[in-house]
């Protein structure tokens, strides 16, 4: 992977750990560690569990299938690095994820 695109997901990895430190009222390395850019992009699955952290605050009878709907739709980047996945890709989770985000937290 070249500089580019590790910048391009560094930067996905801090959009949302800047999302995660709003969401949990902490600072950088909060919750065990765990909301903290550097661990989401190069840990195993981070990525994808910190995005259901995200939303499973959010998590109501009125919220469930949307929430649901769109982990089903990342499950095959679960176990992967964010260096594993093609930016593209990584940039599309992304996007959906601030759509469903924003969805669920107006409503609730």
């Amino acid at each position: 992977m070249n500089i580019e695109n590790k910048g391009i997901m560094q930067g996905i990895a801090a959009g949302l750990e800047i999302m995660l430190r709003t969401e949990y009222l902490c600072d950088r390395g909060g919750v065990g560690g765990i909301i903290d850019s550097d661990w989401i992009r190069n840990e195993r699955g981070a990525f994808f569990y910190c995005m259901v952290m995200a939303l499973i605050k959010y998590y109501s009878t009125e919220s469930a299938s949307q929430i649901d709907k769109f982990i089903e739709g990342i499950d095959e980047i679960k176990d992967k690095e964010m260096d594993e996945i093609e930016n593209k890709v990584a940039e599309e989770i992304y996007n959906d994820f601030h759509k469903v985000h924003k969805v669920i937290k107006k409503g609730s």
